[in-house]
């Protein structure tokens, strides 16, 4: 009984007080401490918020600016596929300059030399025979005994043509010529000699 009694005077109080304190601990742990824990997690919690709204904030701008680059190359981009396409424009353009120059360069080459056989074909004048008169072989003087004047001497003879000097300044043999024909230029002074027969002259007059 004694025992008995003990448990229940000394060791249930003891007992209920332990219990007691530890409910009261448990208690005070439950509905002090979080209170206080969460004032400060919410602190963090809207520090974060706001944290997370700036950064968010900037991230809009710089997706704004991505945006105006974006478009600002694009724009660039098609100004330079418009110049690189005007400047392919430009080199074909230069490159049939060049060749119309080319073309140009060549036509005048062309008209040059056109003008050049025209020019030459005007400066030819026809030429008239006179009467035919025949030599025998010897040597004739101009003027004396031939008129000064461009002849056609036709035959198979010799003929030579001295200067005033008595120098030596044309020889045929008309023998040699397909036509047997040759044409003559005699001043005064000079001397026609004829050699292997004779010859017929003809005076040459341009119209």
């Amino acid at each position: 009984m004694n025992r008995k009694k003990f448990i229940l005077t000394v060791v249930m109080p003891v007992c209920i007080s332990i219990i007691t304190g530890a409910m009261i601990i448990i208690f005070s742990n439950s509905f002090i401490i979080p209170p206080k824990a969460r004032a400060v997690a919410n602190a963090q919690k809207s520090g974060l918020n706001a944290e997370i709204s700036e950064l968010r904030r900037q991230t809009d701008n710089l997706q704004n600016d991505i945006k105006a680059f974006d478009d600002d190359i694009s724009n660039r981009e098609e100004l330079l596929n418009e110049i690189q396409s005007r400047q392919s424009i430009l080199e074909d353009y230069q490159s049939e300059v060049e060749e119309a120059k080319a073309k140009i360069a060549e036509i005048d080459k062309q008209i040059e030399e056109k003008n050049n056989i025209l020019n030459t074909m005007s400066d030819i004048t026809e030429e008239t025979e006179g009467e035919a008169k025949e030599l025998d072989e010897g040597e004739y003087k101009c003027p004396s005994d031939i008129d000064p004047g461009r002849y056609v001497i036709e035959g198979s003879a010799k003929i030579y043509l001295y200067s005033i000097a008595n120098t030596l300044s044309k020889k045929e043999d008309l023998s040699t010529l397909d036509t047997h024909s040759f044409k003559l230029e005699i001043t005064s002074g000079e001397s026609l000699k004829i050699e292997g027969g004779k010859v017929s002259i003809k005076a040459l007059e341009t119209n």
